[in-house]
């Protein structure tokens, strides 16, 4: 799971957040909301980006000659020699491929020490190339550059971001208009086990379905660099996603894409003769329309029928993706009367029908996706539907983010969380299926506050359990004041007649 802490990023002066199956951001407009939902997609789209450098790792390209080539080389004091490397490799490959099935040792403590030493060294290579993704990631995204992020009028400094995954933690600081890390990573022993006695037994493996016998340094090497990889991935496993975003006002993103293409195209014989100035669209709408621009000719996947659900119950017709005559790709709204372009359809089937899109072609399991407001346009009851659509998600294998205004939205989330603590018979009494559910631990609820004393924002988890479901407190506090209003609104009524 991974966790995010905060400091004067954007309105927010400080904040934490554990992204969880399902993560619930609330509160009041101009709070951060989507500036911490961007955050998000920002780290994950880092990695996932192809940013990371692997020319930089030590143990796998340039530095491991340094390292491992020589004829000795000393750590704390203690010579280990190259062919004490060697000859285990050697021991512990020919112990995999005999016929007794000897166990595999591992190395001498001084031979192990030293290549946790450098393991180590790798793991803090990586965490700075990832910074430099973060940086352009993060100018991406948010359409400015990182010193622009900090909040104005701070007087604690620049922001900072705090990243902890399950086995090693980053913290990223502003220097300068660089993002810069400081990482936090402790080499399990338990990891280095199963990454070195894991890869001589596949080694030995491929031996034996008939690869033919490597030189000793290249098997020394092959160990090495493969072992090594397989504790940085599992290093970074909780970033290893696909992740997608979808912005708040779709249907006016979608109406207008068109029609900006258009102009682009119009003025392009003009470049470099006539100055013209693009719109500037941050990174997240970018790859929103990105997205929905290629998704001519593919299949449906996995989640089809979370998509077909929505069609079905909300908008009562289908979402097509064709071409136009100018080969342009196009999203329609078919129903038994006609088929429709989106700005001829009301604002609810613009703003649901890429959700119905993302759905049907590009999310998969174990994707995170993110999506401001998605009750947007959306009656109640249609609020209600979605919220079955999100929980289909979730239990899919799909992380969820969702920032929301909608109290009748969290009130429908909640009640899920509370059916996770019933029976499957107290379930389908209650009109649900069988899948219908939230898992309490599942959910993570944070409410956004601005804070007169810090000057910002900052962002309080809000309690979520099986018995009570989600604290929706703070729209608790808003029905109370209408309530309230209106009492005294009529008492002054009746007072003047």
């Amino acid at each position: 799971m991974l966790h995010f802490e905060v400091k004067n990023l954007g309105p927010i002066a400080e904040g934490a957040v554990d992204l969880k199956p399902l993560t619930i951001f609330i509160g009041k407009n101009n709070c951060g909301k989507s500036y911490l939902a961007t955050l998000v997609y920002a780290v994950l789209k880092s990695l996932s980006g192809g940013h990371l450098d692997f020319r930089v790792f030590p143990l796998l390209y340039r530095h491991r000659t340094d390292v491992f080539y020589h004829s000795e080389f000393s750590y704390a004091g203690a010579p280990v020699s190259w062919p004490a490397w060697e000859s285990w490799v050697k021991e512990s490959v020919n112990a995999a491929l005999s016929p007794n099935g000897e166990n595999v040792e591992l190395p001498s403590q001084e031979v192990l020490a030293r290549y946790k030493a450098q393991v180590l060294e790798g793991a803090t290579k990586i965490t700075q190339s990832y910074a430099e993704g973060l940086q352009h990631e993060l100018q991406r995204c948010y359409a400015s550059k990182v010193v622009e992020l900090r909040r104005r009028g701070s007087s604690t400094g620049d922001f900072a971001v705090s990243l902890k995954l399950q086995a090693m933690g980053m913290n990223f600081f502003l220097d300068g208009n660089t993002v810069t890390v400081r990482p936090d990573i402790a080499i399990d022993d338990h990891l280095v086990k199963k990454a070195l006695l894991g890869t001589v037994k596949e080694t030995g493996m491929h031996r034996l379905r008939g690869r033919p016998p490597y030189s000793p340094e290249r098997l020394s090497n092959e160990i090495l660099l493969e072992s090594a990889s397989f504790i940085y991935n599992s290093l970074l496993s909780d970033l290893w996603v696909s992740a997608y975003y979808l912005p708040a006002a779709r249907s006016g993103i979608l109406q207008s894409h068109k029609a900006l293409s258009s102009y682009i195209v119009s003025r392009s014989p003009f470049a470099g003769i006539v100055d013209f100035e693009i719109p500037k669209f941050s990174g997240v709408i970018v790859d929103f329309l990105s997205s929905l621009l290629r998704l001519e000719r593919q299949k449906p996947g996995s989640l089809d029928k979370l998509a077909k659900f929505l069609e079905g119950d909300v908008l009562r017709g289908d979402i097509k993706m064709e071409v136009d005559e100018h080969n342009y790709p196009e999203i329609l709204y078919k129903v038994a009367n006609g088929v429709f372009p989106l700005h001829r359809t009301s604002s609810m089937v613009s703003e649901v029908a890429p959700i119905v899109l993302f759905l049907r072609y590009i999310i998969k399991p174990g994707d995170v996706i993110i999506i401001e407001e998605p009750e947007a346009h959306l009656h109640p009851e249609n609020q209600r539907k979605l919220a079955r659509v999100l929980v289909g998600l979730v239990r899919a294998k799909v992380k969820v983010l969702i920032t929301t205004h909608s109290d009748y939205l969290v009130q429908q989330l909640s009640n899920f969380v509370a059916l996770g603590g019933v029976g499957e018979p107290d379930r389908a009494k209650e009109g649900y299926r069988v899948q219908d559910y939230l898992n309490a631990e599942d959910v993570g609820a944070y409410l956004f506050k601005f804070d007169e004393a810090k000057d910002g924002s900052v962002v309080e988890e809000v309690k979520v359990n099986s018995s009570e479901g989600i604290d929706a407190e703070e729209f608790g506090k808003v029905a109370e004041e209408l309530y309230d209003q209106s009492v005294t609104l009529q008492q002054k009524v009746l007072r003047d007649k």
